[in-house]
């Protein structure tokens, strides 16, 4: 980044015009903007103002443009003044803009909306023709930038007089203000930001730089010694999520764990970022940014960049990321394993079979120019919390449960269900797994529906919550899956509700379910739970063996898992 001096006389040479424009749309109060124009120094400057009322801004704007060229044609301009109704402005800065002598020059202000992105922008150096956010910026000098916002702007009249029309132009990639400062470096100027102009953002409240800053706890702050900047990718797919979504309704399995994983590491102080394709905002001490801003995230310091199930996000620019984890929900096939284990520093996987796949991929694939990145085990967690309910809800012992992906086996379930039905009319089968989870349509889920649905109660998906207690009041968890499962969130949380399981022994479920029966003889199984005695002892070692994966547990084999990491790298933390 090239810098300047802000070095400049303490007045401009007399006499110097300038053409204020305002485009103004909002018709609020801008009592503010106004005092801060009045309160501005125009030692040696003559002010033209010029206000269009427009709702569509690039018009607005090329409006403005060519009313100051009218006029420019009588008494020539110097410049032309961007002033936006809804910015504040500091008494020096166009004294401060004017002395710089450039072509196109910005102060610093920032975006009314969470996350309040600085209005200075680089070009995308992995989308060409795009621009990010420059949220790195030396605090007090003259930096030049690929584009700014028009909030705040001076620009020398000749620009405008040699610039062919539309000065200004909404396209699909850009906004009119960045549409400006492209075309004109085009045409061979520069553009510039003056970082020690700050400016304010009117909106409820008036957004600065420190508003800025305070809300950016995992990409300004500094973590005190041995805590991590940590950013979470999960793959943009699905129903658009953030953290809140835990608490108002279901979530996938993937999403889930990155969610909880953020919470309890933000719980030790570190900084954490979750880059989704939900609303932006700080929850629970989580900063989530919208995917389209990953660009500007990975510009940042990152201590761990951890990359879940999105394998093309290894191959994204972060050159100040330290350490690239690969976080594998699947099970991946052999042609994808190999280039996450060439790009990744470390992998994790689920369970000690999910992991093998991996580590015999890893020795089919060893060269002697290759290093092989390490592969951990570490488990997916649950939230213990909402399996200790101050009021247990009732026992409903004739009562099944499905709660997983209706594609995992849902049909055969519900075939073996009417089985069992036959010798005791009174059960229930409840289905809450459902495609809406994903965000899919129904139209996903009619293949693998049960055909006999007679005491099959299919129900819309539940949080987090409400489901816990539905798997805290049934009598069997019956999921005899044919899906590979890495892990098995929906066992453990049946284990965590005392809630025993029939299951297949495959996969992972051999690892991680203690309480209940693995068979592929589903009515020997179903006939055993049938004993009081039988029950209550697989619900108690469930309930035993789900203690060790809340995710307070989980996030401490994390921490430790990410600091070896960087220590084999050679980073300090």
């Amino acid at each position: 980044m090239r810098r300047f001096s802000t070095k400049f006389s303490s007045r401009p040479k007399p006499p110097v015009r300038i053409a204020l424009l305002t485009p103004h749309s909002k018709g609020g109060d801008v009592a503010e903007h106004l005092y801060s124009l009045q309160q501005m120094d125009m030692t040696g400057i003559v002010i033209e103002k010029v206000v269009v009322f427009e709702e569509q801004w690039a018009k607005a704007r090329n409006t403005l443009v060519q009313m100051a060229l009218d006029r420019d044609r009588n008494a020539p301009f110097d410049y032309v003044f961007w002033a936006d109704d809804d910015v504040i402005f500091p008494t020096d800065m166009l004294q401060k803009l004017i002395a710089h002598d450039k072509d196109i020059v910005s102060g610093l202000y920032f975006a009314r909306k969470m996350p309040h992105w600085p209005q200075i922008y680089e070009y995308a150096k992995e989308a060409p023709g795009k621009f990010w956010f420059k949220i790195y910026y030396p605090p007090a000098e003259l930096i030049e930038v690929d584009a700014v916002g028009a909030g705040c702007l001076l620009v020398k009249m000749d620009v405008f007089r040699k610039m062919e029309k539309p000065w200004f132009l909404f396209t699909d990639e850009l906004g009119e203000d960045m549409y400006f400062c492209h075309k004109a470096k085009q045409m061979g100027y520069s553009v510039f930001c003056d970082t020690s102009i700050k400016c304010g953002h009117i909106t409820r409240a008036i957004v600065d730089e420190a508003v800025f800053q305070r809300v950016q706890p995992g990409l300004f702050r500094v973590p005190t010694p041995g805590r991590m900047r940590i950013v979470f990718a999960p793959i943009p797919a699905g129903k658009p999520w953030n953290d809140t979504t835990l608490e108002k309704e279901a979530l996938g399995g993937s999403e889930t764990c990155v969610a909880y994983l953020a919470r309890e590491l933000a719980k030790r102080d570190h900084r954490v970022v979750v880059v989704s394709h939900g609303e932006e905002g700080i929850f629970n001490d989580v900063h989530y940014v919208h995917v389209n801003n990953l660009g500007n995230v990975l510009g940042q310091p990152i201590d761990v960049l951890v990359i879940s199930r999105w394998k093309e996000a290894l191959d994204f620019h972060a050159p100040l990321t330290k350490a690239k984890v690969f976080w594998s929900h699947d099970w991946v096939p052999a042609y994808d394993v190999v280039p996450v284990l060439d790009k990744a520093d470390a992998v994790v996987a689920l369970s000690q079979v999910h992991g093998q796949l991996f580590a015999i991929v890893n020795n089919m694939i060893q060269r002697e120019d290759r290093e092989c990145p390490p592969i951990f085990v570490m488990p997916d967690g649950i939230d213990l919390s909402l399996f200790t309910p101050d009021d247990l809800p009732e026992r409903h012992l004739n009562r099944l449960l499905w709660t997983s992906n209706p594609a995992r086996g849902l049909a055969v379930a519900g075939e073996w269900f009417q089985r069992f039905r036959a010798q005791r009319p009174e059960l229930e089968f409840h289905v809450y797994g459902r495609a809406a989870v994903y965000g899919w349509g129904p139209e996903m889920e009619y293949a693998y529906m049960p055909r006999d649905r007679t005491n099959v109660f299919i129900h819309d998906p539940l949080p987090k919550a409400e489901l816990a207690r539905e798997l805290m009041s049934a009598g069997l968890f019956f999921q005899p899956t044919h899906w590979p499962e890495t892990f098995g969130i929906a066992y453990m949380e049946a284990q965590a509700a005392g809630t025993p399981i029939i299951a297949t022994p495959t996969s992972s479920l051999p690892e991680i379910v203690r309480g209940g029966i693995l068979t592929f003889d589903f009515e020997e199984a179903f006939e055993r739970m049938m004993d009081p005695m039988t029950w209550l002892r697989y619900s108690g070692r469930g309930r035993e063996f789900a203690l060790n994966f809340g995710w307070d547990t989980i996030a401490e084999q994390w921490e430790g898992m990410l600091h070896h990491i960087l220590q084999e790298k050679g980073h300090s933390v």
